[in-house]
């Protein structure tokens, strides 16, 4: 009996130690996540394109102090479960920089402090190129959505569309993500920004 008692405690001691080493990972990354939220203005560099402004988490404040499109729906689903507003306020700020056609650049480069910090083969985006579409991810998680993914939904249309239409695979309901570089001969298998963010993904 004492040998289980013992063995009790040192369960319930080591639970209490791992919970409280996971809430403080919870809070230090929910507040990192937080600390890079920012507001930016500017011009992308992309063929054709408008001064514009986006309200959006960051991966990395210091290194990559601008909006990725891929990364802002795994951002979302955090901020969806802490602030639902605060979420939607960052979709929304990523799809009214949809143009026409419903292409979203996936990177934004907004202003000289942002386009600082990037090497200058990728700066100016095509609009041929673009990022699986993880928005949706922070549509679907919160049911504070529901309402306002219906005044939303026209764009996500248009969005839907231009997918099917410029990045459909060679199967039905696929899609190929382009922006390889098919002469690189120093890689097995070549990066590509158009699956997030050089991701080592086969084609």
């Amino acid at each position: 009996f004492h040998y289980n008692h013992s063995l009790l405690l040192y369960i319930y001691i080591y639970i209490y130690i791992y919970i409280g080493i996971i809430v403080n990972l919870s809070k230090i990354s929910v507040s990192n996540l937080l600390g890079g939220i920012g507001f930016f203005y500017g011009t992308s560099l992309v063929l054709s394109n408008w001064a514009s402004s986006l309200f959006t988490a960051t991966p990395s404040r210091p290194n990559f102090p601008r909006g990725f499109l891929w990364d802002e729906g795994f951002h979302g689903l955090i901020l969806a479960r802490w602030d639902p507003n605060l979420a939607m306020e960052t979709v929304g700020s990523w799809l009214d920089l949809m143009n026409a056609n419903g292409w979203i650049p996936r990177e934004q480069i907004l202003g000289w402090e942002a386009r600082s910090k990037v090497p200058s083969e990728f700066v100016v985006q095509s609009s041929d190129v673009a990022n699986p579409p993880s928005l949706i991810l922070t549509v679907e998680v919160s049911n504070e959505f529901r309402r306002w993914s219906m005044l939303i939904l026209p764009r996500l249309h248009v969005w839907y569309q231009w997918f099917n239409t410029t990045q459909i695979g060679p199967v039905p309901l696929s899609y190929r993500w382009r922006g390889r570089n098919p002469n690189e001969i120093h890689q097995l298998n070549p990066l590509t920004l158009s699956s997030g963010k050089c991701l080592r993904v086969s084609l």
